[in-house]
């Protein structure tokens, strides 16, 4: 998720030409397409429901709240604490970035630019960010194979033994 926030904030600074907030803007009305792309990616961070980063914080916080022991609660609070200056950092980006209106060009004179000439002049880029927004959106709405083999290798690294036999084939 993060790798592809890094993407897209490349992919602005090739289309815009700067990666500072009050010197951009508009990127929504410019290049619509590259604004989705970031908001999936955002809101999966954020963990926002149904995307990736909602689950993980759910199956952290379920743990740390079950778990029950006061410092292990306090500790699952404040990582979900956490979890609101993400989503406050993402509403900055999205309002400076991608909302407001781009100081340095008219908006009478805004072009839009397609998905397919963003694909065209900035191929690699643009072609990892949709694969990784796929990917994103594919772990988001089927996430249970991947919860189940984390659950997996959890459970060999608390057993020891089983951990033992898997790495040096000791039985």
């Amino acid at each position: 998720v993060k790798t592809n926030l890094f993407f897209v904030a490349g992919s602005v600074y090739k289309v815009f030409g700067s990666f500072k907030l009050k010197e951009l803007g508009g990127v929504m009305l410019q290049v619509p397409t590259l604004a989705l792309l970031f908001a999936i990616s955002a809101f999966s961070l954020t963990g926002i429901p149904p995307l990736t980063g909602f689950w993980g914080k759910y199956l952290l916080a379920k743990g740390g709240f079950d778990e029950g022991s006061t410092m292990v609660v306090v500790v699952t609070a404040v990582s979900l604490a956490v979890s609101l200056l993400t989503l406050f950092s993402m509403t900055k980006i999205w309002n400076e970035v991608f909302w407001k209106p781009n100081p340095n060009i008219d908006s009478r004179s805004e072009v839009k630019m397609s998905f397919i000439t963003l694909l065209k002049q900035h191929t690699g880029t643009t072609v990892s960010i949709v694969i990784l927004t796929i990917l994103i959106l594919l772990v988001s709405f089927f996430p249970n194979s991947l919860i189940n083999w984390c659950i997996e290798s959890a459970n060999t690294l608390v057993n020891r033994d089983l951990y033992i036999n898997g790495v040096l084939g000791v039985k």
